[in-house]
């Protein structure tokens, strides 16, 4: 084999690696990008109907982001994906539409299962019951979407008669219908922080919880964004001792990079779900019982250079135990004490974090520190020092960054991201608006 087609062969894999776009960004200014909107790219039937005009939901498919819609950055494919999007009875869809940072352009990636979503109707004592059999122990339960009485149910799962996304069978038996094997599949809810990709070398989504949704909320789950297929972990789905059912509520989530699973705060304590486990033995306690607590106004992002998972945020819309910004330590082990509630000072102290609802939080591993985004204050970021927990208000110029408070329905989450490829940030704040970069000079 002669050097010069050595070296065509050498370029020839260099040319066919992936080049990321170069994103021309003036620092220290917000940037509006994209070509079209998130709402543009949700399917619609021939008559132009989307998912919710056809099942007689009362919102609009234009909130698609405010009914407490979370997401997060895919680091493999450069892609902010939103998932299940929706719940109660705004607009709500299973379909997967992500912003992808080559196209600068929102894409959709699946269609929802249109005939498997039940009709607004279904919202309340009417739906009717289904029992499904899990693998190995799992406990069979009755499921209505409505229930205010223990254990709180969701709806969960509804069954797919036919071979439909994410077609991928499990082995339960539907005792309603006799039926076996049939293909579960995800319903929007509202997500809060209940989503987190997992990055290399798993490079899949993990979902578990949210609130009011149409269905399947309760059974952890991946998305593989290369297959664009979900798969349903009924093996790690526990009614027992210790019962995980409070995940409804809206957990906070993180991935932690260092040891390869995802951390999840719940109702009451810190889990782990490591993907890379026997499939009914992922999900175990890493934290000691903290206290029943509802999360879903907080954010979870992990800093791996001091090994620690952070949660900061007003706590929750019901009840607020969490407020503030709590620190579990992972510098030692892989399981930690209960979590340590610290109080930053300078522009972000203990006696604001009630304004700080739903909040965008990532470690910046550039600058070393915590970068926190308040969609109340849109066009400014909290910078903070991860050491001293001094944190400093800084407002950037360029676009003005539409509000992702609007109405009710309130939050950024892990809509708030970072892309390492291009140190930059960004933020999706509403359906119908831009995608907002930013990248820092340091």
């Amino acid at each position: 084999m002669n050097r010069r087609f050595l070296v065509a062969l050498a370029l020839l894999v260099l040319w066919a690696r992936p080049v990321h776009a170069q994103l021309r960004l003036t620092p220290n200014e917000w940037t509006a990008v994209g070509s079209n909107t998130y709402y543009s790219q949700i399917w619609r039937n021939g008559s132009g109907q989307d998912v919710g005009q056809i099942k007689g939901n009362m919102g609009t498919a234009a909130n698609a982001f405010t009914a407490w819609v979370g997401g997060d950055y895919d680091t493999n494919k450069n892609e902010l994906n939103v998932l299940v999007p929706g719940g109660d009875q705004d607009w709500s869809s299973n379909e997967v539409i992500n912003f992808n940072m080559a196209a600068q352009a929102w894409k959709r990636d699946v269609d929802p299962t249109v005939g498997l979503i039940p009709p607004n109707s279904f919202y309340g004592p009417s739906v009717p019951p289904y029992q499904v059999i899990f693998p190995q122990t799992k406990a069979p339960l009755y499921f209505n979407d409505s229930s205010n009485v223990a254990p709180w149910n969701t709806g969960d799962p509804w069954r797919s008669p036919v071979n439909t996304y994410p077609n991928n069978a499990v082995g339960v038996r539907d005792l309603y219908t006799g039926q076996t094997n049939q293909k579960l599949y995800p319903g929007g809810r509202h997500t809060y922080d209940a989503i987190t990709f997992m990055g290399a070398p798993i490079n899949r989504y993990f979902l578990w919880g949210g609130a009011r949704g149409q269905i399947e909320v309760m059974t952890p789950m991946e998305y593989d964004p290369a297959t664009k297929k979900y798969e349903l972990m009924t093996d790690d789905w526990n009614f027992s001792t210790p019962n995980w059912w409070q995940e409804r509520l809206g957990p906070a989530m993180t991935w932690d990079p260092n040891r390869k699973r995802v951390l999840v705060f719940l109702w009451n304590r810190l889990l782990a779900y490591d993907p890379q486990a026997a499939k009914g033995s992922r999900i175990t306690a890493v934290g000691p019982d903290e206290g029943a607590g509802t999360n879903n106004y907080s954010t979870m992002f992990f800093d791996p250079r001091r090994n620690k998972a952070i949660m900061i945020g007003a706590g929750s819309v019901y009840d607020g135990q969490s407020r503030g910004m709590l620190v579990w330590d992972f510098s030692r082990a892989a399981t930690t004490s209960a979590a340590t509630k610290v109080s930053p000072s300078g522009d972000l102290t203990d006696s604001t974090m009630g304004g700080l609802v739903a909040p965008g939080a990532r470690y910046d591993p550039v600058g070393d520190q915590y970068v926190i985004y308040n969609g109340r204050d849109p066009n400014a970021l909290y910078l903070m020092n991860p050491d001293t927990l001094v944190t400093k208000r800084v407002a950037f110029g360029g676009a003005m960054v539409t509000s992702s408070f609007m109405g009710t329905h309130l939050g950024n989450w892990k809509r708030f991201f970072y892309s390492p490829d291009h140190d930059v940030f960004g933020i999706a704040p509403t359906a119908t608006s831009p995608v907002y970069l930013l990248k820092l000079s340091r």
